[in-house]
């Protein structure tokens, strides 16, 4: 084999040919410099071994079956119907409302206005700006739907003040609960009723002035041709045992019909700066009013001569 060629001895001047390297090696002890195969992996060959491949089996997976899961049924639940809270109607007049008006009707078809004949239906009627106020749950108004908004105020023209001088400003205390007869009963102090209220003829007129609050724990009948009416300065409270209240009702503070499961049915014409409705009947509110107001017109027709009358008021005209 020619110098320089694979495995023979290479010097700087005798270079080994491409793709050979001239390398530092050991052979029978002595050291020198060799051409070599730098691809092989033993210092000494110049071609490398073809290597011979080792086969791997390829295992055999066996699978892994997972029990099939027997299903369980689903209960089928039944859903409990949303808590309806108490809420009120009215039959019969126009209901007003300086701001808020909310009774949340459980029915899409149940009325505000118990009324089904439309002459009898009144109006429902608020103060400007309030209209988001003014709800009815999922139910309706009346028939015709009368909502109005108005600038119309009722309290301003109605007071205690205005009905205690129009009735000669009594001073002296003379209301005591039991027999009634005709007349203007004046109480400088709040008045607690525990008692029936009965009239000494079937056409008594009586108007009690209350310089306090108002407290009814028992029924209020007032039998057609009578005229009962409570003038407060207060607030009138009806107790959680009271169900029947009848006559006219004025409260300069509000009208609160007690916290009670018992319906309450009011039957005349109710005013007040402020009402609050406590009735719950708990499982009957999906489908009766807590509190019903019925307007008895007989009261208007039996009442004292010019307690309605309209006030006049005088203004000069600027021009």
């Amino acid at each position: 084999m020619a110098p320089s060629t694979c495995n023979r001895n290479c010097w700087s001047t005798a270079p080994c040919p491409t793709p050979l390297v001239c390398d530092w090696q050991t052979r029978t002890g002595l050291n020198y410099d060799v051409c070599r195969n730098p691809q092989c992996p033993d210092e000494y060959d110049c071609v490398c071994p073809t290597p011979t491949p080792t086969f791997r089996p390829t295992p055999t997976l066996t699978p892994t079956l997972s029990p099939t899961a027997t299903p369980t049924a689903t209960p089928s639940l039944t859903p409990t119907p949303p808590e309806t809270n108490g809420w009120y109607q009215v039959q019969g007049g126009d209901v007003h409302a300086q701001r808020i008006i909310q009774s949340y009707l459980p029915q899409a078809d149940s009325f505000f206005y118990t009324d089904t004949d439309n002459l009898s239906v009144g109006v429902v009627s608020y103060g400007p700006n309030y209209g988001p106020f003014i709800s009815f749950g999922i139910g309706r108004i009346s028939v015709p739907d009368w909502l109005v908004e108005t600038t119309y105020r009722v309290i301003p023209q109605r007071t205690y003040e205005y009905f205690y001088h129009l009735l000669g400003s009594p001073d002296i205390d003379s209301f005591v609960p039991g027999k009634l007869g005709d007349g203007i009963y004046y109480s400088n102090s709040s008045v607690e009723i525990n008692q029936k209220l009965e009239f000494l003829t079937d056409k008594t007129k009586v108007i009690i002035l209350i310089n306090g609050d108002l407290v009814i724990n028992h029924n209020i009948i007032v039998p057609t041709g009578n005229f009962l009416g409570f003038i407060v300065n207060g607030n009138i409270k009806i107790g959680g045992s009271v169900e029947d209240i009848q006559g006219f009702y004025l409260a300069g503070g509000e009208f609160n019909t007690g916290t009670s499961a018992i319906r309450l049915v009011g039957e005349g014409v109710f005013v007040a700066n402020d009402f609050v409705f406590g009735r719950d009947l708990g499982e009957d509110n999906s489908t009766i009013a807590a509190e019903e107001f019925r307007l008895r017109p007989d009261f208007l027709l039996n009442s004292f001569f010019g307690l309605w009358r309209a006030p006049v008021y005088w203004q000069e005209i600027p021009g």
